[in-house]
């Protein structure tokens, strides 16, 4: 088995979870979050086709991508909020709830995985984020630059599980 770099520069991760997944599966029953995962598992898909990404894996009720750019992962987690914030018009009783954390750097690749201190910052991010929040790493917003439609906003320094130091987090704001 070899482990290879993922492409020739940087590499852009972004994770996605669905916050309360469980606990909506226990009030609602299999079924009805079954079919309301169904819904994001499209919505999730399309934009990441749409937006040049690669599903590197889908666990349980998020998803791992790659992106060759900072920007277009900025832009498709944007737009991944926006197809969930219509859902959640047309479903108000079972809305969908994501998080999203988003992490650049250089990283190995086996198979369809991906591997590597930029990939676990990634998740450490999407864990720091609350419900409708895109968080990303000072990298990230760095790469993704300035762009018409949305801002960046600092959330402060924060320490991350298994990670020395703080790290200095952004939260991308595009609603007008």
């Amino acid at each position: 088995m070899t482990i290879r770099p993922a492409q020739e520069g940087t590499t852009t991760i972004l994770f996605t979870d669905i916050q309360g997944f469980t606990k909506m599966t226990s009030f609602a029953g299999d079924q009805e979050a079954f079919d309301v995962l169904k819904r994001h598992n499209q919505i999730v898909r399309t934009q990441i086709q749409d937006h040049g990404g690669f599903e590197v894996k889908y666990q349980g009720d998020g998803f791992m991508v790659a992106f060759t750019t900072a920007r277009r992962a900025v832009l498709c987690a944007i737009d991944i909020q926006r197809k969930i914030a219509e859902h959640n018009r047309e479903y108000p009783v079972r809305p969908l709830i994501l998080r999203m954390g988003l992490n650049a750097g250089d990283v190995l690749r086996d198979e369809q995985d991906f591997f590597g201190a930029a990939v676990n910052l990634a998740a450490r991010i999407a864990e720091k984020a609350n419900g409708g929040q895109i968080l990303m790493s000072d990298l990230v917003k760095g790469l993704a630059g300035p762009y018409p439609g949305f801002r960046y906003v600092s959330r402060g320094n924060h320490r991350l599980k298994g990670f020395p130091g703080r790290y200095k987090l952004y939260e991308v704001i595009w609603r007008a």
